[in-house]
């Protein structure tokens, strides 16, 4: 969640700054949102490793998305829907391996009962 004093017109500032090529507004963004990505993380996705990469990939992904956000909805929806994009990208992911190695697991039996 954003923290207090951060309103839309220093957001806009900030995105401007950043897309200038300034790194340290890009890390007053993160700083800003990071408890905004945990929880959308968290609540998709479970604490763990997969979070804490997920989180990082979700403002790795701000980061090149900047040069498109219009202003039209929040600095903070805009965060959050590359957040929860991401997850359902990730779990999407997930479940793919999850039924491959369930293939893989079963091979090996149906080939000894030969």
């Amino acid at each position: 969640m954003a923290k207090t004093g951060m309103g839309t017109h220093s957001d806009e500032m900030l995105v401007a700054r950043v897309l200038g090529g300034d790194t340290e507004a890009f890390r007053t963004l993160v700083e800003h949102y990071e408890t905004t990505v945990a929880g959308v993380v968290f609540g998709m996705v479970g604490p763990g490793a997969d979070a804490d990469d997920i989180g990082q990939e979700v403002m790795m992904k701000l980061y090149a998305a900047l040069g498109g956000f219009r202003g039209e909805a929040s600095l903070k929806t805009f965060v959050t829907r590359i957040a929860i994009n991401h997850c359902l990208d990730h779990l999407k992911k997930r479940k793919r391996f999850f039924r491959l190695s369930l293939i893989h697991i079963s091979e090996p039996t149906r080939l000894l009962s030969i």
